[in-house]
């Protein structure tokens, strides 16, 4: 997945100034606030919960915890949202919600999977209570929970001297052995067997399926590898604990059938009738060697810096923000990733939360990786946020917040220490290159735009993206097949490998409280008619409005045609998206409320009836209008369970345990008027791969977009400070700046 940010606020949609919430500068320490309600779990509190864990027998071992039948293992520990019905009690004067951590308890002895709960802090008198128990088979995934690894290792590496002319002909490019050099190392390429962490069709309750692949690996780090033309499928049965090696795919296009066993590859080998096959003889090498500049684009030595005089204009307490007027709190979720919570303006709550509820990749297209589907939450993306760094990720003189990183990759199974505790969050304010207002005058003056950024990079272990490295299936090297695959499928990004097509999608919730809980939605369209009310002619384009006033119905009677609910829309560009109070009105009359903008993408093209429907049919609604109710904790779970929390990429194909974004189970015919509204958003990218993004693809590059609609009573750039408005020099302020003419564009400094 491509690096994330959050794009925040502009001053077009964040105006103000910070009158009274915080001080002008950065708190010298963090201070207890009414926000911390939100605050997630910490490094430290989930240790505790580790030693509450370990007199039950449970492992913490690194790279060890379920790698044989013994497995006894806690994963995807996280907090439990509280009710928001609570909070804003608590916000009210109330009593402060319980903080309560949950996680799920695998036992592999017991054949069970279990989700507790323990509430914080942890004492010598803490114990967990079940919320749930499911069998074995129907257990979420956990990376590291394999435990057939051993057996799949054995069945398969008869095959790898079968790779050895393959691996013997590959010559290492001059970059990977500068790296070598560098690290000490040798050239040393291997064959190897991997996959397995991902499902596959053909699972049932007593048998799981796996897809499995030999790798061709660098001997340079973990990551530098090619798959080999050869794929296969695990099928693991869960009564007698056998794993079956199956279906195997000997360098696709030579003319090999698909074999059922290892034997039956190892027989055609004897007998001269396997077709052997190639792959490109230099290796990719690394990723500078693809990305390194080159005259004339290194003369410029030092790169622009954001710079603030006078210090930064937003400020810092424990883990909320305030900025102009703004204050909200932000962390990071272990497995949703970074929050937005009690987003308000001068005090007034405009979003309860704000959060990518998962980021899915699907498959499709000539590839050995076939309609698989990776969810993000399912790898706790949370846990993925890497190390950020001062000039690189983030600019000099970023704030810093930390939480559990990803150096020593807790999530594939490291142990989890106080050292893992990293800076994984930042939060600057930078140019946006562009004015909020120009005056009509021939003079310079205008309002500067500007931009608070909190950023946080989950990169959920891509090699493919960040080692030089394209996913790809195995094509035969210069077979003029290959070019007419890659006009439906994507481009070769190397003699023997295409890359892979694939989507990228993102799901969002959003919780927007406008003017209180009691909210409504409409959108606005232009249209063309004849109308009693235009007088100078008969025909007038207008703007008409459409209340979205019931969640309606999800489709799901299984014939080929899907109908959206009435509270499914898509995206164009004529089409604004409205959240409104009813009842609250500005003094000139007018509804207060939020618009957005959503950016049209292209649905997972599945159809009704596809069993792989359910894992990305957030993506058939560009925005998804419900209503909030305390059981919609999240969207990804279980349509059947009645309990969505904490159940993402289940193992079983495709049930029970549904994987990914489901928000079928929000559309129950609800009203949608004077309610507390939750939106559903999605951005989808259609990765058609191309010979550029090797080794960094592009991304998806589409924002979500909020800005007042008849909310204030006036223009919100009133509440902007005295200098982030630049003057002519003959009425000059402070940071005003004017070009003389005939200076050849040469920008003096403006004196008061």
């Amino acid at each position: 997945m491509a690096p994330v940010a959050a794009f925040l606020l502009s001053v077009l949609s964040a105006p103000g100034a910070r009158e009274t919430l915080f001080a002008s500068a950065p708190a010298p320490s963090p201070s207890p606030c009414p926000d911390a309600v939100f605050d997630q779990l910490t490094v430290a509190e989930q240790l505790t919960i580790e030693g509450m864990m370990a007199p039950m027998g449970v492992s913490f071992e690194a790279w060890g915890k379920c790698t044989n039948e013994n497995c006894s293992t806690i994963a995807k520990i996280a907090l439990k949202k509280p009710p928001k019905s609570e909070v804003l009690a608590y916000f009210a004067g109330g009593p402060k919600p319980k903080r309560i951590a949950t996680f799920w308890w695998l036992q592999a002895r017991l054949r069970i999977a279990q989700i507790l709960e323990v509430e914080m802090p942890i004492g010598p008198n803490s114990m967990p209570t079940v919320v749930r128990t499911v069998p074995w088979e129907n257990r979420p995934f956990v990376y590291w929970d394999q435990y057939h690894r051993a057996q799949r290792n054995a069945l398969v590496e008869p095959l790898l001297p079968l790779m050895d002319p393959i691996v013997n002909s590959l010559i290492p490019s001059p970059s990977m052995l500068a790296s070598l050099d560098a690290a000490n190392e040798t050239w040393s390429p291997k064959a190897s067997v991997s996959g397995g962490a991902t499902s596959v069709p053909g699972s049932t309750t007593k048998i799981r399926q796996y897809l499995g692949r030999i790798d061709i690996r660098a001997g340079h780090g973990a990551n530098y590898f090619k798959e080999g033309p050869v794929t296969f499928v695990m099928e693991f049965d869960w009564d007698t604990e056998e794993l079956v090696i199956k279906d195997i795919s000997w360098c696709p296009g030579a003319g090999n059938p698909i074999f059922n066993s290892v034997a039956e590859v190892l027989a055609a080998n004897e007998t001269g009738t396997l077709k052997m096959c190639t792959v490109d003889t230099v290796w990719y090498g690394d990723t500078k060697a693809w990305m390194e500049p080159e005259p004339p684009f290194v003369e410029a030595a030092i790169p622009p810096q954001i710079y603030y005089p006078e210090g930064p204009r937003f400020s810092v307490s424990g883990r909320t923000v305030s900025w102009m007027g703004w204050d909200f709190h932000t962390d990071i979720h272990a497995i949703e990733g970074i929050h937005i919570s009690n987003l308000r303006f001068k005090g007034e709550r405009i979003a309860y939360e704000m959060y990518a509820a998962d980021f899915t990749a699907v498959y499709s297209g000539a590839s050995t990786r076939k309609d698989i589907f990776y969810s993000d939450g399912g790898y706790e993306m949370g846990n993925c946020a890497i190390t950020l760094r001062e000039g690189l990720q983030c600019p000099y003189g970023s704030v810093f917040m930390k939480s559990l990183g990803y150096a020593n990759s807790y999530v594939w199974g490291g142990a989890l220490s106080m050292d893992d505790e990293l800076p994984t969050m930042c939060i600057f304010e930078a140019p946006a290159n562009n004015v909020a207002y120009q005056h009509y005058k021939e003079k310079f003056e205008g309002v500067a735009l500007t931009s608070l950024y909190v950023r946080s990079i989950l990169t959920v272990g891509n090699y493919d993206y960040l080692t030089g490295y394209a996913v790809g299936s195995y094509v035969i090297p210069g077979n003029l097949n290959n070019d007419k695959m890659a006009e439906f499928w994507g481009a070769k990004v190397s003699e023997s490998s295409l890359g892979a097509m694939h989507t990228h999608s993102v799901s969002y919730k959003i919780d927007l409280d406008i003017a209180g809980l009691e909210n409504s939605f409409m959108t606005k369209k232009p249209g063309y008619k004849s109308s009693q009310y235009v007088a100078a002619a008969d025909n007038s384009f207008y703007m008409k409005a459409t209340k979205i006033t019931s969640e309606g119905f999800w489709d799901n009677d299984g014939d080929s045609e899907w109908t959206p609910p009435e509270a499914c829309l898509s995206s164009d560009a004529s089409t604004k998206f409205i959240v409104y109070s009813p009842t609250q009105k500005n003094y000139k009359g007018n509804k207060r409320g939020y618009k957005m903008s959503v950016p049209g993408s292209p649905p997972v093209l599945y159809p009704e009836g596809d069993p792989y429907l359910h894992i990305q049919n957030f993506t058939k609604c560009d925005i998804g209008i419900t209503k909030y109710s305390p059981d919609d904790l999240t969207p990804a779970g279980q349509a059947s369970s009645g309990l969505r929390q904490m159940v993402v990429f289940g193992n079983l194909y495709p049930e029970p345990a549904a994987p990914g974004t489901d928000i079928s189970h929000f559309y129950n015919g609800e009203s949608l008027e004077e309610v507390d509204i939750v939106l559903y958003a999605h951005s989808t990218k259609m990765h058609w791969v191309v010979a550029e993004d090797v080794p960094v693809p592009s991304t998806m590059g589409k924002e979500l977009a909020f800005e007042p609609y008849n909310y204030f009573d006036y223009n919100q750039l009133k509440n902007l400070p005295t200098n982030q408005y630049v003057y002519p020099c003959a009425e000059c302020k402070r940071g005003g700046r004017t070009t003389e003419e005939g200076e050849g564009g040469v920008i003096p400094t403006c004196t008061p």
